[in-house]
């Protein structure tokens, strides 16, 4: 289930973000998420769309070129972890001018909450493989996290 919602999640900014971030994502942002308070320039226009190419190379990754689950789950769960700080960074250090802090509050609740829902998934997946809650030894974490087994 997490998979798949991650799927839509990155899926969805991955095709707003591409397509057209400002209509999406910006001051008057038909999504009711006003990112950025203000217009951009060419240079973040730039950037968003990157961003957005990121998000849709990651879920089709998953989607349609072969990527594990567990390889999917790793990449969203790395992800939320090292951006929640950010996101919260993002709303402390603007005053409003720049980007719209409620927005960026609840885009690093909500990557908490990924990262959470990351870290439990993964501790039901590892309990159904192997059929117990036993932890596996050290060399048995170390090739599944490189996903040698």
């Amino acid at each position: 289930m997490y998979d798949l919602a991650m799927t839509i999640y990155f899926g969805m900014y991955g095709a707003t973000m591409t397509t057209n971030s400002e209509l999406f994502w910006g001051p008057n942002s038909i999504m009711m998420l006003p990112y950025m308070s203000s217009v951009g320039d060419a240079q973040s226009a730039f950037f968003q769309r990157m961003t957005g190419l990121g998000f849709a190379i990651m879920s089709l990754g998953y989607a349609k070129c072969g990527v594990s689950k567990e390889a999917w789950i790793k990449q969203t769960m790395l992800f939320h972890v090292i951006s929640t700080p950010i996101f919260f960074l993002q709303c402390a250090s603007d005053d409003g001018t720049s980007f719209t802090p409620w927005v960026w509050y609840r885009a690093a609740a909500a990557s908490r909450r990924g990262a959470f829902i990351s870290f439990r998934g993964r501790a039901i997946d590892a309990t159904r493989h192997h059929g117990s809650v036993r932890s596996p030894n050290r060399h048995q974490r170390r090739t599944r996290w490189l996903g040698l087994h």
